[in-house]
C-alpha cells in the first residue's frame, strides 16, 4: 500500500533530499522510518468547497 505524505522536517528517502513542505507517495517500510523519525504528516488534500445548489 502506498501512502500520500508530507514532510515537516528534511529528510532523505533513496538517496534523494526533501525539504518541508514536499509531497511523496512512499511504501509501508519508508513510511513507518519516516514516520518514526517524526518527519512526515499524512498527506490530506483540500477538499474544494461547494458553493450553494
Amino acid at each position: 500500500m502506498a501512502y500520500l505524505i508530507e514532510f515537516i522536517k528534511p529528510d532523505e528517502v533513496n538517496g534523494q533530499k526533501y525539504e518541508k513542505g514536499d509531497s511523496l507517495s512512499v511504501g509501508g517500510s519508508i513510511y513507518a522510518t519516516l514516520k518514526a523519525n517524526g518527519t512526515i504528516k499524512d498527506f490530506v488534500e483540500a477538499k474544494p468547497k461547494v458553493k450553494g445548489k
